[in-house]
Parts: structure tokens; C-alpha cells; sequence
């Protein structure tokens, strides 16, 4: 088992890893000639919404029930795929990676592609990470720049707060 601190890592990081382990694994089945169920696609569709703010924890809610019915009734080839797209929309985020990404990996074994989806989830959280962290020194720089541009030195005063609620 691979242990990522996931403590240390922001919940949205976290949702949208656990989206994108649930898509690589409903795309899984369709190349091998499997229709995901509606209700997968849509719960990822919400969970997505959720991380944007533009949806409430009562629909993610929802959508979890209704992946949960279709994970329960898929065949054994797809179940682990149906199972990792309704994790996804579990609302704490460590619970969601950490139960996302162990149903891909289950999906992927069943396939014979274990060592390459460890290798994939790997390199897709680093990726989401390294983006994360140049945004978040973009965002640092500018806050930096208007703060020596203003006198009354608010920022300076709020950068501390503004950090813990940002990053």
C-alpha cells in the first residue's frame, strides 16, 4: 500500500485526485467494450461541481446514493470502476483518494495494469501538486507586489490568514 501524506495535501487536491482516478477507471472499462453506468458518469459530474463550489453537499450526497445502486449492480468486471466513481463522491476528501484510488488499482490488476496505474497515480498527484504549488506562488508573488504598492500595508497584515484560508 502506497501512503501519501494526505493530511498535508488541500481537500480540493485531494477531490479532484479521486476524480481523476474514477474517470481513468470508468475509461478503463469503455476500452474494453464496457458502458459505464449513467449514475457514475453523473456522480463524477457532481463531485467536479462540488469542488467548484457550485453544488451542495446535499446533491453530491445524492449522486454517492445513486452510484452506490449502480456499483451494486454491475458485473464483477466493472464493479471496482462503478465502486471508485461513487467514492469519489464521498464528501471528506482523504476518505475519497484514499478509497478512489485503491478501487482504480483494484480495476487495473483485474486487467493486468496494476504497475502501471500505481506509476499514473504517482505522477498524476505530483502533477496536481507541482500545478497547486505554482499557482499558489503566483498568487504569493502578486500578493506580494500589491503589498509594497499599498501604503496602509493591509496584506501585510492579512497574509497570514489569507495563506490558511487559500492554501
Amino acid at each position: 500500500m502506497y501512503l501519501w501524506p494526505w493530511e498535508k495535501i488541500p481537500d480540493h487536491l485531494l477531490h479532484t485526485f479521486a476524480c481523476d482516478c474514477a474517470e481513468r477507471a470508468l475509461r478503463r472499462c469503455r476500452q474494453i467494450g464496457i458502458t459505464p453506468d449513467p449514475r457514475s458518469l453523473e456522480a463524477l459530474r457532481y463531485k467536479r461541481l462540488f469542488i467548484e463550489g457550485k453544488c451542495s453537499e446535499q446533491a453530491l450526497r445524492y449522486a454517492f446514493y445513486a452510484a452506490q445502486d449502480a456499483a451494486r449492480s454491475v458485473y464483477k468486471v466493472a464493479r471496482d470502476a462503478s465502486y471508485a466513481a461513487m467514492n469519489a463522491a464521498l464528501e471528506e476528501a482523504r476518505e475519497s483518494a484514499y478509497a478512489v484510488s485503491r478501487d482504480a488499482l483494484c480495476d487495473a490488476a483485474r486487467h493486468g495494469l496494476k504497475q502501471e496505474e500505481i506509476l499514473w497515480q504517482v505522477d498524476q498527484i505530483n502533477r496536481i501538486l507541482t500545478e497547486f504549488m505554482f499557482k499558489r506562488e503566483s498568487l504569493l508573488l502578486l500578493l506580494r507586489q500589491r503589498n509594497v504598492q499599498q501604503q496602509d500595508g493591509t496584506l501585510a497584515r492579512f497574509q497570514r490568514h489569507l495563506e490558511e484560508v487559500l492554501f
